[in-house]
């Protein structure tokens, strides 16, 4: 189980045909309908058309791979065609087609861009009158006559792969057209009123249509447009408790110098005046085309905006508005004006309440101010916290010293406590002298040296005299009441 979902993850992670979608691509001489991955190359069926030259007016349909032709039919501006397979973007397995109607079939020189030049043999078919009969070429030049048996096999087995790899291909073309269809009706659909969209997307009893039916890419418009079924319902007239509303008229448009009414529309103009003069360049634009999009959650709530232009058409302008306010908040976006006509009814509804007077700007309050009580007693716990975790170290670091001198012997520990008191000496004689002249700091004290080694001395005699045994074997002293060296481990004497 561990295996499958690990082989489908990659194949998710390196497929990028996984989350294809169908769009366009256009590039200087190129224009491409059909399936495009997530890093934008054509990935799946599709359509290309050149352009320019070289190629002026040839279009291929087919199934593409990370940009490049894998198998289809290729339809030149002469009259010509190709149908077969692709390697490296260039005809490998394929049935050729002259304008006259004569059809070649074999394999051609992927190395070459000539589709022309072939390797191996092949048959050729003539069409009026009809005859076939195999050929071969051999570095760019054609065998017609004295083909071996071999060599005729050869052709017939070539020709039945090629026959093969173009019904493919023909299947290839199909659902490529198919693409380029959905395209098309989807981009037609953009140019539709709103209100024509619900219609079609709505059931008579104001229910959405299954994605899956005939009217599914209509609801998939109204999605775009960021329609709710209310929204739908209110154009239409369907459901239970709708008002046929039509989509806002001509009459409400907002020119620049109204821009203050589209500012208080959506809550004000923020970012110290800059989205006002956002709005106005808008608004002033003398562009033939020209859309605003908003953000579909906040359009009356300081929108994430984008507006865009064009000479072309409206549906250019549209496009370019809707990526660039997408790109910009990360979330869906609709139009809201056309030219400088509202076109959501939202907008439209709060323009006309502000210009009619109904609407009562909401009323600014003073922030309440926060109970820091809560944030108190949590500082408070933490420093107690501290000093009980101080407390008990220095708790356990006095038990662990007091441990360690248990487990010495007594002459050990005797030591241990006449060392200890010569450093706390030095400690506190250095202090006193240091209060005095700082110089001093620098020099060792060594007043009470031989006095304390004097007392070590003494009380290791005294010790050593009645209450130690001396191993013989590691010379380690050990108390009297010991029978085994606590060094070495070796019997006392």
């Amino acid at each position: 189980m561990l295996k499958i979902i690990i082989n489908i993850l990659l194949f998710l992670v390196f497929s990028s045909n996984a989350f294809a979608k169908i769009d366009e691509i256009k590039r200087n001489n190129t224009h491409y309908i059909g399936d495009v991955s997530t890093i934008g190359k054509a990935n799946g069926d599709g359509m290309i058309t050149w352009l320019k030259n070289p190629g002026k007016g040839d279009k291929f349909y087919g199934l593409f791979k990370n940009g490049n032709k894998v198998s289809g039919v290729y339809y030149y501006a002469n009259g010509a065609k190709l149908a077969g397979l692709y390697k490296n973007d260039l005809p490998s397995l394929s049935g050729y087609t002259y304008e006259n109607g004569n059809q070649l079939y074999g394999y051609t020189d992927t190395k070459s861009k000539d589709v022309l030049k072939y390797v191996g043999c092949g048959i050729y078919i003539v069409k009026q009158p009809y005859s076939f009969s195999s050929v071969c070429m051999y570095n760019g030049k054609w065998k017609e006559t004295s083909l071996s048996a071999y060599e005729k096999k050869q052709a017939n087995n070539n020709y039945k792969e090629a026959l093969r790899v173009e019904i493919a291909a023909e299947a290839n073309e199909t659902n490529a057209l198919k693409k380029v269809a959905l395209f098309e009706n989807k981009i037609s659909l953009r140019n539709e009123t709103g209100k024509y969209i619900c219609t079609k997307a709505t059931t008579m009893d104001g229910k959405w249509e299954s994605y899956d039916s005939q009217y599914g890419n209509y609801r998939k418009e109204a999605n775009r447009r960021g329609f709710n079924l209310n929204d739908c319902n209110s154009l239409t007239g369907r459901g239970a408790k709708s008002k046929v509303q039509e989509e806002p008229t001509s009459s409400t448009i907002i020119t620049a110098l109204s821009v203050d009414t589209l500012c208080a529309a959506v809550g004000g103009c923020w970012r110290n005046g800059q989205v006002r003069k956002e709005f106005k360049e808008y608004l002033s634009s003398n562009k033939l085309y020209k859309a605003l999009a908003f953000d579909r959650e906040k359009i009356l709530n300081r929108p994430p905006h984008a507006g865009a232009t064009s000479s072309v058409s409206q549906l250019k302008a549209e496009i370019a508005a809707l990526k660039a306010c997408e790109n910009l908040t990360k979330n869906k976006c609709v139009i809201v004006m056309r030219k400088n006509k509202v076109v959501h009814i939202q907008l439209n509804d709060k323009v006309n309440e502000i210009r009619n007077g109904t609407y009562t700007p909401p009323e600014i309050t003073e922030p309440s101010k926060e109970d820091n009580t809560a944030v108190f007693i949590i500082i408070g716990l933490a420093i107690l916290g501290f000093v009980i975790f101080v407390a008990l170290s220095k708790n356990k670091k006095a038990t662990i010293k007091s441990q360690r001198l248990d487990s010495l012997g007594p002459v050990k520990r005797k030591q241990q406590d006449i060392m200890d008191f010569e450093i706390i000496s030095k400690s506190k004689n250095k202090q006193s002298k240091s209060k005095q002249n700082q110089q001093m700091d620098q020099q060792p004290i060594e007043d009470d040296i031989p006095k304390t080694r004097e007392k070590l001395e003494k009380a290791t005699i005294k010790v050593d005299s009645g209450v130690t045994k001396i191993c013989n074997n590691c010379e380690s002293e050990n108390s009297s009441d010991k029978l085994i060296c606590i060094v070495c481990g070796q019997g006392l004497t």
